[in-house]
Protein backbone atom coordinates (compact mmCIF):
# COMPACT_ATOMS: atom_id res chain seq x y z
CA UNK A 1 0.00 0.00 0.00
CA UNK A 2 1.38 3.62 -1.04
CA UNK A 3 1.34 6.41 1.68
CA UNK A 4 1.80 9.82 0.69
CA UNK A 5 3.69 12.14 2.96
CA UNK A 6 4.64 15.95 3.28
CA UNK A 7 8.15 16.45 4.82
CA UNK A 8 10.09 18.97 5.73
CA UNK A 9 13.28 20.88 6.36
CA UNK A 10 13.41 23.73 8.17
CA UNK A 11 16.79 25.32 8.63
CA UNK A 12 17.92 28.74 10.48
CA UNK A 13 18.33 30.12 6.42
CA UNK A 14 15.71 27.93 4.47
CA UNK A 15 13.01 25.38 4.64
CA UNK A 16 12.37 23.12 2.11
CA UNK A 17 8.93 21.32 1.74
CA UNK A 18 8.46 18.22 -0.51
CA UNK A 19 5.68 15.52 -0.75
CA UNK A 20 6.68 11.83 -0.28
CA UNK A 21 5.39 8.43 -1.56
CA UNK A 22 6.29 5.75 0.75
CA UNK A 23 5.74 2.00 -0.82
CA UNK A 24 4.90 -0.28 2.55
CA UNK A 25 5.21 -3.29 0.40
CA UNK A 26 8.55 -5.48 0.78
CA UNK A 27 11.09 -3.92 0.22
CA UNK A 28 9.94 -0.55 1.85
CA UNK A 29 10.66 2.13 -0.76
CA UNK A 30 10.27 5.85 -0.71
CA UNK A 31 10.13 8.43 -3.56
CA UNK A 32 10.18 12.35 -3.29
CA UNK A 33 7.42 14.00 -5.80
CA UNK A 34 8.20 16.79 -7.87
CA UNK A 35 10.72 19.18 -6.77
CA UNK A 36 11.11 20.92 -3.73
CA UNK A 37 9.11 24.13 -2.71
CA UNK A 38 12.12 26.59 -0.97
CA UNK A 39 11.53 29.25 1.18
CA UNK A 40 13.51 32.05 3.36
CA UNK A 41 13.07 30.78 6.77
CA UNK A 42 12.85 34.59 8.23
CA UNK A 43 9.77 35.21 5.86
CA UNK A 44 8.14 33.73 8.82
CA UNK A 45 6.90 35.53 10.92
CA UNK A 46 5.46 32.20 13.15
CA UNK A 47 4.10 28.64 12.81
CA UNK A 48 0.99 29.86 12.16
CA UNK A 49 2.37 31.63 8.64
CA UNK A 50 4.22 28.71 7.78
CA UNK A 51 1.25 26.56 8.17
CA UNK A 52 -0.69 29.06 5.65
CA UNK A 53 2.14 28.99 2.96
CA UNK A 54 2.28 25.39 3.50
CA UNK A 55 -1.47 25.10 2.97
CA UNK A 56 -1.81 27.33 0.11
CA UNK A 57 1.09 26.51 -2.08
CA UNK A 58 0.75 22.30 -1.20
CA UNK A 59 -1.46 19.95 -2.41
CA UNK A 60 -2.06 17.84 0.25
CA UNK A 61 -5.73 15.92 -0.02
CA UNK A 62 -3.63 12.82 -0.59
CA UNK A 63 -1.32 13.24 2.89
CA UNK A 64 -1.47 11.13 5.60
CA UNK A 65 1.69 12.44 7.55
CA UNK A 66 3.77 15.45 8.34
CA UNK A 67 7.56 14.60 9.46
CA UNK A 68 9.18 18.13 10.09
CA UNK A 69 12.68 18.02 10.48
CA UNK A 70 13.64 21.60 12.62
CA UNK A 71 16.98 22.76 13.46
CA UNK A 72 16.95 23.10 16.97
CA UNK A 73 16.84 20.75 19.91
CA UNK A 74 13.61 18.83 20.52
CA UNK A 75 11.47 18.81 23.54
CA UNK A 76 9.90 14.87 23.10
CA UNK A 77 7.69 15.44 25.54
CA UNK A 78 6.13 18.54 24.75
CA UNK A 79 6.60 17.61 21.06
CA UNK A 80 8.14 21.15 20.18
CA UNK A 81 11.26 23.33 19.08
CA UNK A 82 13.01 26.79 19.43
CA UNK A 83 14.88 26.96 16.53
CA UNK A 84 18.45 27.74 17.36
CA UNK A 85 19.53 30.22 15.10
CA UNK A 86 16.59 32.17 13.94
CA UNK A 87 13.23 33.08 15.78
CA UNK A 88 10.79 30.65 15.00
CA UNK A 89 8.97 28.02 17.56
CA UNK A 90 7.30 24.89 16.21
CA UNK A 91 4.87 22.47 18.27
CA UNK A 92 3.24 19.28 17.01
CA UNK A 93 -0.11 20.41 18.06
CA UNK A 94 -0.64 23.26 16.11
CA UNK A 95 1.07 21.85 13.25
CA UNK A 96 -1.37 19.16 13.14
CA UNK A 97 -4.28 21.00 13.35
CA UNK A 98 -3.61 23.38 11.63
CA UNK A 99 -2.43 20.93 8.34
CA UNK A 100 -4.51 18.19 9.52
CA UNK A 101 -2.13 15.62 9.31
CA UNK A 102 -0.64 13.27 11.63
CA UNK A 103 2.83 15.37 13.13
CA UNK A 104 5.95 14.40 13.48
CA UNK A 105 8.90 17.26 14.99
CA UNK A 106 12.30 15.51 14.49
CA UNK A 107 15.60 17.45 14.61
CA UNK A 108 17.32 18.47 11.36
CA UNK A 109 20.07 16.33 11.71
CA UNK A 110 18.54 13.32 12.90
CA UNK A 111 16.74 13.52 9.26
CA UNK A 112 20.00 13.80 7.54
CA UNK A 113 21.21 10.88 9.37
CA UNK A 114 18.87 8.62 8.43
CA UNK A 115 19.50 9.54 4.70
CA UNK A 116 23.09 8.36 4.78
CA UNK A 117 22.00 4.80 3.43
CA UNK A 118 21.24 6.19 -0.09
CA UNK A 119 23.94 9.00 -0.85
CA UNK A 120 24.90 8.92 -4.44
CA UNK A 121 27.73 11.43 -4.87
CA UNK A 122 30.34 11.34 -2.28
CA UNK A 123 33.56 11.53 -1.85
CA UNK A 124 36.12 9.49 0.87
CA UNK A 125 39.17 10.80 2.07
CA UNK A 126 41.50 8.41 3.75
CA UNK A 127 40.42 5.02 6.30
CA UNK A 128 39.34 1.70 5.71
CA UNK A 129 36.71 1.92 2.91
CA UNK A 130 35.34 -1.79 3.55
CA UNK A 131 33.98 -0.44 7.20
CA UNK A 132 31.35 1.82 5.09
CA UNK A 133 30.31 -1.64 4.26
CA UNK A 134 29.41 -2.74 7.71
CA UNK A 135 25.33 -1.33 7.91
CA UNK A 136 25.57 -2.22 12.16
CA UNK A 137 28.80 -0.06 12.55
CA UNK A 138 28.69 3.46 14.77
CA UNK A 139 28.41 6.72 12.57
CA UNK A 140 29.12 10.53 13.07
CA UNK A 141 27.09 12.72 10.55
CA UNK A 142 28.40 16.83 10.77
CA UNK A 143 27.60 19.54 8.95
CA UNK A 144 28.46 23.15 9.05
CA UNK A 145 25.75 25.44 8.19
CA UNK A 146 24.25 28.58 9.65
CA UNK A 147 24.85 25.86 12.28
CA UNK A 148 26.48 23.15 13.18
CA UNK A 149 24.28 20.02 12.88
CA UNK A 150 25.09 16.98 14.58
CA UNK A 151 24.08 13.41 14.79
CA UNK A 152 25.17 9.80 15.69
CA UNK A 153 23.80 6.44 14.03
CA UNK A 154 23.97 3.79 16.27
CA UNK A 155 23.34 1.17 13.85
CA UNK A 156 20.54 -0.09 11.07
CA UNK A 157 16.96 -0.72 11.69
CA UNK A 158 16.49 -2.69 8.50
CA UNK A 159 18.05 -1.89 4.62
CA UNK A 160 14.81 -1.08 3.50
CA UNK A 161 14.24 2.01 6.40
CA UNK A 162 17.20 3.20 7.72
CA UNK A 163 18.81 3.67 10.59
CA UNK A 164 19.33 4.19 14.27
CA UNK A 165 19.45 8.18 15.34
CA UNK A 166 21.07 9.21 18.04
CA UNK A 167 20.06 13.33 18.36
CA UNK A 168 23.00 15.33 18.83
CA UNK A 169 23.94 18.75 19.80
CA UNK A 170 27.70 18.45 20.31
CA UNK A 171 28.26 22.06 18.27
CA UNK A 172 27.21 23.68 21.48
CA UNK A 173 29.90 22.22 23.29
CA UNK A 174 33.04 24.01 24.33
CA UNK A 175 36.09 24.43 21.92
CA UNK A 176 39.11 23.24 22.76
CA UNK A 177 42.05 24.95 20.52
CA UNK A 178 44.41 22.40 19.15
CA UNK A 179 47.24 24.77 18.75
CA UNK A 180 49.05 28.20 19.88
CA UNK A 181 47.36 29.65 16.96
CA UNK A 182 44.05 28.63 17.93
CA UNK A 183 44.81 29.79 21.87
CA UNK A 184 45.00 33.20 20.17
CA UNK A 185 41.96 32.80 18.35
CA UNK A 186 39.91 31.71 21.39
CA UNK A 187 41.06 34.24 23.17
CA UNK A 188 39.56 36.72 20.55
CA UNK A 189 36.30 34.90 20.28
CA UNK A 190 36.00 34.43 23.66
CA UNK A 191 35.97 38.69 24.26
CA UNK A 192 32.50 38.96 23.43
CA UNK A 193 30.71 36.25 24.84
CA UNK A 194 33.45 34.27 27.74
CA UNK A 195 32.03 30.96 26.01
CA UNK A 196 33.08 29.23 22.26
CA UNK A 197 31.91 26.34 21.02
CA UNK A 198 32.23 24.64 18.20
CA UNK A 199 29.32 26.26 16.27
CA UNK A 200 31.14 29.92 17.23
CA UNK A 201 33.96 28.40 14.73
CA UNK A 202 32.33 25.93 12.58
CA UNK A 203 29.80 27.32 10.88
CA UNK A 204 28.91 30.79 8.22
CA UNK A 205 28.83 33.48 10.83
CA UNK A 206 31.64 31.36 12.36
CA UNK A 207 33.64 31.70 9.60
CA UNK A 208 32.96 35.26 9.51
CA UNK A 209 34.35 35.70 13.43
CA UNK A 210 37.18 33.20 12.64
CA UNK A 211 38.04 35.88 9.54
CA UNK A 212 38.15 39.46 12.22
CA UNK A 213 39.84 37.29 14.65
CA UNK A 214 42.92 36.50 12.25
CA UNK A 215 42.57 39.79 11.09
CA UNK A 216 43.10 40.86 14.68
CA UNK A 217 45.88 38.80 14.82
CA UNK A 218 47.63 39.73 12.13
CA UNK A 219 47.22 43.61 13.12
CA UNK A 220 45.08 43.90 9.70
CA UNK A 221 41.71 45.09 8.90
CA UNK A 222 38.93 43.37 7.53
CA UNK A 223 37.78 43.82 4.00
CA UNK A 224 35.10 41.55 3.28
CA UNK A 225 31.50 41.01 4.86
CA UNK A 226 30.44 37.46 3.67
CA UNK A 227 31.06 34.21 4.45
CA UNK A 228 31.15 33.53 0.82
CA UNK A 229 33.38 36.08 0.15
CA UNK A 230 36.14 34.84 2.52
CA UNK A 231 35.52 30.98 1.66
CA UNK A 232 35.77 32.25 -2.48
CA UNK A 233 39.24 34.41 -1.48
CA UNK A 234 40.43 32.04 0.70
CA UNK A 235 40.15 29.06 -1.52
CA UNK A 236 41.18 30.72 -4.40
CA UNK A 237 44.83 32.14 -2.55
CA UNK A 238 43.07 35.59 -3.33
CA UNK A 239 44.02 37.25 0.28
CA UNK A 240 46.80 35.40 2.99
CA UNK A 241 44.68 36.16 5.94
CA UNK A 242 41.30 34.59 4.01
CA UNK A 243 43.60 31.57 3.21
CA UNK A 244 44.97 30.81 6.87
CA UNK A 245 41.23 31.68 7.88
CA UNK A 246 40.05 28.66 5.51
CA UNK A 247 43.23 26.51 6.91
CA UNK A 248 42.06 27.01 10.45
CA UNK A 249 38.78 26.40 10.06
CA UNK A 250 39.32 23.04 8.35
CA UNK A 251 41.79 21.91 10.67
CA UNK A 252 39.37 23.08 13.23
CA UNK A 253 37.10 21.07 11.85
CA UNK A 254 38.87 17.78 11.75
CA UNK A 255 39.90 18.02 15.14
CA UNK A 256 36.34 18.05 16.55
CA UNK A 257 35.22 15.03 13.69
CA UNK A 258 38.21 13.33 15.14
CA UNK A 259 37.06 14.30 19.00
CA UNK A 260 33.26 12.56 17.97
CA UNK A 261 34.17 9.49 15.84
CA UNK A 262 36.26 8.80 19.30
CA UNK A 263 33.35 9.86 21.12
CA UNK A 264 31.16 7.51 19.78
CA UNK A 265 33.62 4.44 17.92
CA UNK A 266 32.18 5.48 14.34
CA UNK A 267 34.09 2.81 12.45
CA UNK A 268 31.49 3.30 9.83
CA UNK A 269 32.58 6.08 9.23
CA UNK A 270 32.36 10.53 9.58
CA UNK A 271 29.91 12.02 6.91
CA UNK A 272 30.35 15.64 6.14
CA UNK A 273 27.50 17.38 4.38
CA UNK A 274 26.16 21.04 3.94
CA UNK A 275 26.35 23.85 1.63
CA UNK A 276 29.60 25.13 3.33
CA UNK A 277 31.15 21.30 2.92
CA UNK A 278 30.24 21.53 -0.67
CA UNK A 279 31.98 24.63 -1.48
CA UNK A 280 35.43 23.54 -0.06
CA UNK A 281 35.03 19.94 -1.63
CA UNK A 282 37.57 20.27 -4.06
CA UNK A 283 40.24 21.32 -1.08
CA UNK A 284 39.55 19.25 1.73
CA UNK A 285 42.17 16.73 0.22
CA UNK A 286 44.82 19.14 0.49
CA UNK A 287 43.90 20.79 3.62
CA UNK A 288 44.48 19.90 7.11
CA UNK A 289 41.37 18.32 7.46
CA UNK A 290 42.40 14.55 7.31
CA UNK A 291 45.89 15.06 9.60
CA UNK A 292 43.92 17.15 12.33
CA UNK A 293 41.15 14.32 12.36
CA UNK A 294 43.54 11.22 13.33
CA UNK A 295 46.12 13.37 15.70
CA UNK A 296 43.94 11.30 18.83
CA UNK A 297 47.30 10.69 21.14
CA UNK A 298 47.69 6.94 21.73
CA UNK A 299 44.40 6.20 19.22
CA UNK A 300 45.50 8.18 16.32
CA UNK A 301 46.42 4.30 14.93
CA UNK A 302 42.64 3.31 15.70
CA UNK A 303 40.98 6.64 14.42
CA UNK A 304 43.30 6.34 10.97
CA UNK A 305 41.10 3.41 9.75
CA UNK A 306 38.08 5.73 9.68
CA UNK A 307 36.93 7.10 6.44
CA UNK A 308 35.62 10.39 6.17
CA UNK A 309 32.67 10.80 3.87
CA UNK A 310 32.01 14.23 1.88
CA UNK A 311 28.55 14.71 0.30
CA UNK A 312 27.39 18.07 -1.42
CA UNK A 313 23.62 17.03 -1.32
CA UNK A 314 21.46 19.18 -0.86
CA UNK A 315 18.17 17.63 0.03
CA UNK A 316 19.67 14.93 2.62
CA UNK A 317 17.28 16.58 5.33
CA UNK A 318 13.73 15.66 2.84
CA UNK A 319 15.07 12.35 2.08
CA UNK A 320 16.07 11.32 5.76
CA UNK A 321 12.48 12.41 6.64
CA UNK A 322 10.93 10.78 4.61
CA UNK A 323 12.98 7.66 5.74
CA UNK A 324 11.90 8.66 9.06
CA UNK A 325 7.97 8.13 7.94
CA UNK A 326 8.97 4.96 6.19
CA UNK A 327 10.21 3.62 9.33
CA UNK A 328 7.38 4.62 11.06
CA UNK A 329 4.53 3.57 8.82
CA UNK A 330 6.36 0.21 7.96
CA UNK A 331 6.11 -0.41 12.49
CA UNK A 332 10.22 -0.01 12.96
CA UNK A 333 10.21 2.86 15.22
CA UNK A 334 8.39 4.59 18.13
Amino acid sequence: MDRQVLVADIGATNSRFQLATVRLEHPVSIDLIDDALVLPTNTFHDQYHMIDEIRERINLQSSSNFICAAAGPIDAKEERVELTNVNLKLDAETLRSGIGLNTRIINDFHAAAMSIGSLRETKTLGGNDQSLLELASRKVVLGPGTGLGSAFVNGVVSEAVGYDVIESEAGHADFAPGNHLELELWSWLARDSGHVCWEDILSGPGILRLYTAMNGIWGTSTKLDTPEEVLSSGLNCEDPVCHQTVETFTGILGSMAGNMALNSCAQGGVFLIGEIISAMTGYLADSPLRRRFEERGALSDYVSQIPIVISADKNLGLLGAANFAAQRLSGHSA
